[in-house]
């Protein structure tokens, strides 16, 4: 457990000093440009941001008071809290950026549908996008690789303290410090796998579109541009050792749930 902590600490620390002090300002360049080209809504943060912020609120709230509770203002315990806290908001930032992509290309898709706009300058902003999911995987794929990796461990170390050995009730913070981190891992898993259906939608918009328009120029372009998109696949990746998806989440479960069935069967022989 104390090895734990220490990873989540050199985790949380080497992040916060690579993003804020060299990248992150860099990556938001770009999303500004789009704003300023009115692509990018005013709004879009609003919603995700506050929907993300009053779950964890809430869930830290409930282990804050469990651990101060039990703990009785150890040491340890609130050393768990600050770990927990930078945790949170790192996870914010990622899925609500993750979320903002995601926007992006929906608008971009509303732009092929009015059928009123320039589909060369439509290119340019998909390239845009294109360019800023790259910068993302780069700026946070090894921070998702982190915390997917650290929150798995977890889970499979907290089985062991927690249902095998005893049932200690001073275990219950950690049971939702495990519970928090996957289901903050779950939530950037799904954060990105939206965006990335946004943009493939992209080409399904512009075959209808294709389809309905009657001049032979336009649809020339329109076929020009889901090509264009079909190349420009906006894939996340964890470092590179996978991509996020769906398929992420269900592996996680499987391993989990296959893990614990061993452990189950090896303890009752």
């Amino acid at each position: 457990m104390n090895v734990m902590f220490l990873l989540y600490i050199a985790q949380m620390t080497i992040f916060t000093k690579y993003i804020y002090k060299k990248h992150l300002m860099r990556f938001l360049r770009d999303i500004i440009d789009l704003q300023e080209r009115k692509i990018f809504p005013q709004d879009c943060l609003k919603y995700p941001f506050r929907r993300i912020l009053l779950v964890c609120a809430i869930a830290y709230t409930i282990f804050s008071t469990l651990l101060i509770y039990i703990t009785k203002g150890d040491f340890k315990g609130i050393l768990m809290i600050i770990v927990t806290t930078t945790n949170i908001y790192i996870v914010i930032l990622i899925s609500t950026l993750a979320h903002l992509i995601r926007i992006m290309y929906r608008d971009v898709g509303n732009l092929i549908m009015n059928g009123n706009n320039n589909i060369r300058d439509v290119k340019k902003i998909t390239g845009i996008i294109f360019n800023i999911t790259k910068k993302f995987n780069f700026l946070f794929g090894r921070q998702i690789f982190a915390l997917l990796g650290l929150s798995f461990f977890d889970i499979l170390t907290l089985y062991e303290e927690f249902f095998i050995l005893s049932f200690d009730l001073s275990l219950i913070p950690r049971f939702v410090h495990v519970s928090l981190f996957m289901t903050c891992s779950v939530n950037i898993i799904f954060a990105c796998h939206w965006a990335t259906e946004e943009g493939r939608n992209l080409i399904k918009t512009c075959q209808e579109v294709e389809l309905r328009c009657s001049f032979s120029s336009r649809r020339i372009e329109l076929s020009l541009l889901s090509t264009h998109l079909y190349y420009e696949d906006p894939v996340f990746t964890a470092a590179g050792f996978f991509r996020i998806n769906k398929g992420t989440t269900m592996l996680l479960i499987s391993s989990t749930v296959n893990y614990f069935i061993v452990l189950v069967q090896l303890n009752s022989t």
